[in-house]
């Protein structure tokens, strides 16, 4: 079992406690930067304090005794304890999953987050900490303090920073950042995306496809970068970069759900035989939808029962299923 060691504490030194002290940035910063480096440092060392008072609780290590050393149940209490100082303690333990049940706890705060996210040991899983960072209660200055590792400082650093495009609290300059270089499409759908990254990037037809699943595009940006994508996929060679990415605007135009039939029409004479069918399959769905709507909404005009509703639905979208457009003979 874990024991209380005042050394753990990121300010501890040789046993002994010392004020933590920023190291000054390499090159110079203007006023805001350096006010923003300033307070980031600031949280960071809050975070970390915090955590230390949680985890320095006697209240957590008395808890964790009544338990004992058996893993299942130490498992168990990560995943469904209120209790923080209980939740810090547990962040430590490393064995099976116990910290990762922690960071999926909803009542993990942000310095438990903290703790787990950025820990760089070897003990310390992957999937622990990426559901550190991608918890609803991680702080924005967590995001910050792992999107600013290199691989010399973290081991899983490159990974971090494809996977942070998956953390809800990820902030928007990061995110701009992770779509101009290239990172991941699901930065471009984060709704933290600011909205000159992501207009910027649906008018350019070779990095569109980073930001087609943005659900803030309009129709109309969608059906400009449906006929901005279709000269490039025009190509002899299937693996051209252009040709992917086309390819891949266009079915992400297709399948929006702010794009017009007229559009989704348009593309199924789109030279590529993936994107045809993906129009197909929408305008099919369209379709299905539309007949079960309008089945459903006149069988419970005339008084039908749920049963007669559902089963109107159901016969008017296989009907829709074969092409038949409700109301047709």
């Amino acid at each position: 079992m874990s024991t209380f060691n005042e050394t753990l504490h990121p300010r501890a030194a040789s046993g002994e406690f010392t004020d933590k002290v920023n190291s000054a940035p390499a090159g110079q910063l203007d006023g805001a930067a350096s006010d923003a480096a300033a307070a980031h440092a600031d949280r960071i060392q809050t975070l970390e304090d915090r955590y230390f008072d949680l985890w320095s609780d006697e209240r957590g290590y008395t808890a964790l005794r009544q338990i004992g050393e058996s893993n299942s149940l130490r498992a168990a209490v990560a995943e469904t304890s209120t209790d923080p100082c209980v939740l810090a303690t547990l962040a430590r333990d490393t064995i099976g999953d116990t910290d990762q049940r922690v960071a999926q706890n909803r009542f993990a705060t942000a310095p438990i987050l903290h703790a787990i996210a950025s820990d760089t040991s070897r003990d310390r899983a992957y999937e622990a900490r990426f559901a550190a960072f991608t918890s609803r209660n991680c702080d924005e200055a967590t995001i910050r303090e792992l999107w600013s590792r290199k691989p010399a400082d973290d081991p899983y650093a490159n990974a971090i920073r494809i996977d942070l495009a998956s953390a809800p609290n990820t902030p928007g300059d990061i995110l701009a950042e992770m779509v101009d270089r290239g990172y991941s499409p699901i930065a471009g759908a984060h709704p933290h995306l600011p909205a000159e990254t992501r207009d910027a990037a649906i008018a350019d037809p070779h990095r569109a496809h980073l930001v087609i699943d943005n659900p803030n595009l309009t129709a109309q940006q969608l059906d400009a970068a449906a006929r901005n994508a279709a000269p490039l996929a025009v190509s002899a060679d299937e693996d051209d970069d252009d040709t992917i990415w086309a390819a891949l605007t266009a079915a992400g135009v297709a399948k929006h759900p702010n794009v017009t039939e007229e559009t989704v029409t348009a593309l199924l004479t789109f030279p590529d035989a993936h994107v045809q069918k993906t129009a197909r399959d929408r305008l099919a769905g369209n379709r299905i939808t539309r007949a079960r709507a309008a089945a459903e909404q006149e069988m419970r005009d005339a008084g039908g029962t749920d049963d007669e509703i559902k089963l109107a639905g159901d016969i008017a979208g296989r009907r829709a299923l074969k092409g038949k457009e409700w109301g047709e003979a």
